[in-house]
C-alpha cells in the first residue's frame, strides 16, 4: 500500500508553496512522523512528516507547487 505526500493548505489565500529542502531522500526508508521535507509560504515556513513508515519516493525534487500537488509517496512496508 502506498501513502500520497500532498502539499497541504496552509491558509485561506495560500495556494502555492515552495520546496526548501527535502529531509530524506528518495529510496530511503522513513519511520512515521520523521520530517520529510520543508515547503514555505509567503506566510510561514513548515515541515511536512511522514504519516506511516515506509520507503520514500519523490516524484518532485524542488520548485514552486501548488497546494494538492503530489510530492512523492511512501510505500508502507518493513525496513528493507
Amino acid at each position: 500500500m502506498t501513502v500520497d505526500i500532498l502539499v497541504p493548505a496552509a491558509g485561506e489565500s495560500v495556494t502555492e508553496a515552495d520546496i526548501v529542502e527535502w529531509k530524506k531522500g528518495s529510496g530511503e526508508y522513513v519511520e512515521a512522523d520523521d520530517v520529510l521535507l520543508e515547503l514555505e509560504t509567503d506566510k510561514a515556513s513548515m515541515d511536512l512528516a511522514a504519516e506511516s513508515a515506509g520507503v520514500l519516493t519523490i516524484l518532485i525534487e524542488d520548485g514552486t507547487v501548488q497546494v494538492g500537488d503530489k510530492l512523492g509517496f511512501i510505500s508502507e512496508g518493513d525496513a528493507p
